[in-house]
């Protein structure tokens, strides 16, 4: 292609630029590994795997060429040569290692198996909160005197749901096992283990706070409620500048955890104020509540006749699955991630606006936007001028979040953003 062989250097090093951060850990990632192999091994994937994948891919001579006249070291030049094969290799022993744990946190999960935790070691305290997935309680580790876990029993039977047996025990008890084995233990509340005590399932997460995103929104000084424990001090200062920085900054601790997941194929179905807990070490909002997660990589606590939403948070898809029975609408598998991103839009606009705080909030939005065909600039017009809106409309046009939160509001789960394109955006990066 004559254009890209003879591309001028400086455009086509703003196009590659964006890859040598992928293609340095990937090649990071493929040349330890091939460090690791045996020889056989080794001599095995170079000889056959990873060059049938990359038998299709385009020649990487546009790419030498592209930067033979810029000046870059040739360890550089020759990492983006190979970046196709480096990709093509993380991404294979990627799905490899998501693929290989299935079975392995399964079976950790049955009734045959011990608990990883004994539950001599804990001792229950305060009672947290109850509902239909057991209870929570606050927990000592052997001796200590101030509590340093949580908690959480619930049965470790199936139960009916609808007519169909389901167990959001275990399903839970999964979802930790893997987030926290894939690293993600800086987005979810860190799960440190699991014992069985009368019949229940007991599992075992650090103590990481009290305060839930949905509490902090009851307050009538939100967002400067959370100054402190987000940024560390406390300003004293009320303004919409403040105002702004503080919900940029949830807002892109929401869409990040949710990336987090997401990247391991794990969609939450249950994304929430109540399901975000403020971590007081780390200083951010962090997910809980695994029970209603579903894995799209391996099927694991997803079943078509099981959908389990929440009535004021759920996108329009469980919307209409609700209302007609199940015979329309539910989660879309193929969408992954897509059902989550909704559900986060609403928590934005919640931050936004303390209209929406209150009881049925949500609810009104939703009937609106329904009322607008999904028209959220249509739905911006009909509340300016209106009390308890203007600051809300500030923060978001002079900071592009109108721009995300159309991405995110879509009706179709197709047509909205991915978390990751949401943590990225401008409104995000507070």
């Amino acid at each position: 292609n004559e254009v890209t062989q003879h591309a001028h250097p400086d455009g086509s090093m703003r196009t590659i630029a964006p890859l040598l951060l992928l293609v340095g850990a990937a090649s990071a990632f493929t040349t330890n590994a091939a460090r690791l192999a045996t020889p056989r091994v080794a001599a095995s994937v170079r000889m056959g795997l990873v060059e049938e994948l990359v038998s299709a891919l385009p020649t990487t001579e546009p790419i030498k060429a592209a930067l033979a006249a810029v000046p870059l070291p040739d360890e550089l030049v020759t990492g983006l040569a190979v970046a196709p094969y480096a990709v093509v290799a993380a991404l294979v022993l990627r799905t490899a290692f998501e693929r290989l744990l299935v079975p392995v946190l399964c079976s950790s999960g049955s009734a045959e198996q011990e608990g990883s935790l004994k539950s001599q070691q804990y001792t229950r305290g305060r009672k947290l909160g109850g509902g239909n997935y057991g209870a929570v309680y606050e927990g000592f580790k052997g001796d200590e005197d101030e509590p340093s876990v949580v908690i959480k029993e619930t049965s470790q039977k199936a139960e009916l749901v609808d007519g169909n047996l389901a167990n959001f025990g275990l399903s839970e008890l999964y979802m930790n096992q893997k987030l926290m084995l894939c690293g993600q233990g800086g987005n979810i509340a860190k799960f440190q283990g699991h014992y069985y005590y009368g019949g229940d399932l007991c599992m075992v997460y650090q103590r990481e706070g009290e305060l839930t995103l949905a509490d902090a929104l009851k307050g009538k000084d939100f967002p400067y409620n959370v100054e402190e424990a987000l940024t560390g001090k406390e300003s004293g200062e009320e303004s919409l500048e403040l105002q702004a920085k503080l919900i940029r900054k949830m807002a892109g601790q929401v869409f990040g955890a949710l990336d987090g997941i997401h990247s391991w194929s794990v969609v939450h179905r249950d994304v929430k104020g109540a399901n975000l807990v403020l971590s007081d070490r780390e200083k951010r909002f962090k997910l809980i509540d695994f029970g209603a997660a579903c894995d799209t990589a391996s099927g694991t606590n997803y079943d078509p006749r099981i959908q389990v939403f929440d009535k004021e948070f759920g996108p329009p898809e469980a919307d209409l699955y609700k209302a007609t029975n199940g015979q329309e609408g539910g989660f879309v598998v193929g969408a992954g991630g897509k059902f989550d991103v909704y559900c986060a839009g609403l928590l934005v606009l919640q931050m936004c606006f303390p209209p929406l705080r209150g009881p049925n909030g949500v609810k009104r939005f939703k009937a609106a936007i329904v009322n607008y065909d999904y028209d959220l600039a249509a739905w911006r017009e009909s509340v300016e001028g209106t009390k308890g809106y203007a600051e809300g409309v500030e923060i978001l046009d002079n900071n592009g979040g109108w721009k995300l939160l159309a991405g995110c509001l879509k009706e179709s789960p197709g047509q909205r953003i991915s978390s990751s394109a949401a943590a990225s955006s401008g409104f995000c990066r507070a």
